[in-house]
């Protein structure tokens, strides 16, 4: 659960743990300060926070798993790549990593077979 970068643990009757709240957060609405991020957590303070909620795991529990991944670092609208390093000013993607290619996004849903 570590290479998630925000998890939000929800049920009706919270044990007070890090990361658990009472309501699901919507699925369209805002995240933050819900549950555990990573981003506000200290060097070795995460993975004791992850493995806090992966020894407190409950089957009537809903998780909610956010992985932003390098979304923080493409701005797609502008084409560029932003905050790679702190004072570089941004680089812009069609020349460092799609070329002169247009970018062609793909999102699939898998839908299991039936049975």
């Amino acid at each position: 659960l570590e290479v998630f970068d925000q998890i939000i643990v929800s049920k009706d009757s919270s044990p007070g743990l890090r990361g658990w709240d009472q309501v699901p957060p919507p699925l369209c609405g805002e995240l933050e300060g819900l549950g555990i991020a990573r981003r506000d957590a200290r060097s070795g303070t995460w993975s004791e926070a992850v493995q806090e909620v992966t020894d407190n795991i409950e089957t009537d529990a809903v998780y909610t798993f956010c992985f932003w991944s390098a979304a923080r670092f493409i701005d797609l609208v502008n084409d560029q790549l932003v905050n790679l390093v702190p004072l570089v000013p941004a680089l812009s993607l069609s020349s460092t990593v799609t070329g002169s290619w247009p970018p062609h996004f793909v999102l699939y849903a898998w839908q299991p077979p039936e049975r």
